[in-house]
């Protein structure tokens, strides 16, 4: 089960949702010193329909008998606060009985690392990612992307085993482009005519705009109409 709530000065609120799932993969050597693994996940959200997929692959590479090169990507699903509710504002609490409390969010990722055995069970490694998250913003086609390198050593045998990493990541939103609608000829006016005459019009254009909004984000949001 995954849950989370948050307490402050204006609201409470609480959620709470399921996930069962199950994880299958299957592992080959391509070539002699290549190794391929794939898998895919299959989960099943309690506060949603259907079946989610999420596929992995991995292809991993033997330059030395010390050293490796592995390739990896593939996707990973969790709940989130839905988006629409992951912020209060004074004098606006978001309607708890609107939708489900929690939304499902999904990352894709790509990494590639380098690993190098340096004896005694000592392990070096060097990884370069970018990943993709979507689900955590209120506008669907709106992303949230990162990318970084990861350096880490650790032991994983002997009298002494840890493990010590250091990263280093950006992490930025990319906005969808806004839908525009243009001046047809059928909104122009062949003389200047009174502000208050110029009223219906402007409502009308007003409309254009959110109707092309609402038909490209599948929603509406805000509408500026520049005259």
């Amino acid at each position: 089960p995954q849950g989370q709530h948050r307490d402050s000065a204006i609201v409470r609120a609480r959620a709470h949702g399921d996930v069962a799932g199950v994880y299958g993969e299957a592992a080959f050597s391509l070539f002699p010193r290549v190794r391929v693994r794939g898998g895919v996940r299959a989960d099943v959200f309690s506060l949603y329909d259907g079946v989610r997929f999420a596929p992995r692959l991995s292809t991993t590479v033997l330059l030395t008998d010390r050293a490796t090169l592995t390739l990896t990507g593939g996707q990973f699903r969790q709940y989130v606060r839905a988006p629409e509710r992951s912020l209060v504002f004074l004098g606006s609490i978001p309607d708890t009985t609107a939708g489900p409390p929690l939304a499902v969010a999904e990352a894709t990722h790509l990494v590639l690392g380098l690993a190098q055995d340096l004896g005694e069970g000592i392990r070096l490694g060097l990884e370069g990612f970018y990943k993709e998250f979507t689900g955590l913003h209120a506008t669907p086609s709106r992303k949230t992307e990162a990318s970084g390198v990861d350096l880490w050593v650790r032991r994983s045998t002997g009298s002494v085993t840890g493990w010590l990493g250091y990263s280093l990541a950006w992490v930025w939103s990319v906005e969808p482009d806004r839908p525009r609608k243009s001046v047809s000829a059928a909104d122009t006016f062949a003389e200047d005519l009174p502000l208050g005459a110029l009223a219906p019009h402007i409502h009308r254009l007003a409309e254009k705009t959110w109707a092309a909004a609402a038909k490209a984000e599948g929603q509406g949001r805000t509408v500026l109409l520049t005259l």
